[in-house]
């Protein structure tokens, strides 16, 4: 039985499925572990650009994740979308919600540890034990959010909907 992540992850390539079915192409050409690298795209026409990239290119898994990262880097924030003139709370609750995702998603891609390597010789052993004590504090709640992110995208896409 796969992982509860492991199943999220083909729920979400399932989902990604269907857009991609609904444009002009042939996909068969896409491996599995490309179709995961692009669910971390939203549905629009720069992830079937880059899917028809990945095809023509024969690109590897690793070369489409450095794009995807490029791609997701690139991506203006949600708060720099255009604002529908009437109030809407679900819009602003989803506003919100993208703002955050984007802001984390770019903390993330952004955190360039082996530039750090080097001085960590130089470093007491007082300030390697602050290290440690922080970076597993951010590893557990790195944890317990990946596992509230999952429970939220099992409210999203419940898994007996046909895909």
């Amino acid at each position: 039985m796969p992982e509860p992540s492991d199943a999220y992850s083909m729920v979400r390539v399932a989902t990604q499925e269907r857009f991609l079915n609904s444009t002009e192409g042939d996909w068969g050409g896409l491996h599995y572990s490309h179709r995961l690298r692009l669910t971390q795209l939203p549905n629009t026409p720069v992830k079937i650009d880059l899917a028809r990239q990945c095809i023509a290119d024969d690109l590897t898994t690793r070369q489409l994740a450095r794009r995807v990262k490029w791609i997701a880097l690139e991506t203006p924030p949600a708060e720099d979308q255009p604002r529908p003139t009437e109030p809407d709370p679900a819009g602003d609750a989803l506003t919100a919600l993208l703002t955050l995702i984007d802001d984390t998603t770019r903390t993330q891609t952004s955190a360039n540890l082996e530039s750090f390597y080097g001085m960590i010789p130089r470093w007491s052993w007082e300030n390697r034990g602050l290290l440690e004590t922080r970076i597993t504090a951010l590893m557990n709640a790195i944890n317990a959010a990946q596992h509230t992110w999952e429970h939220f995208l099992h409210k999203l896409i419940p898994p007996d909907e046909d895909y």
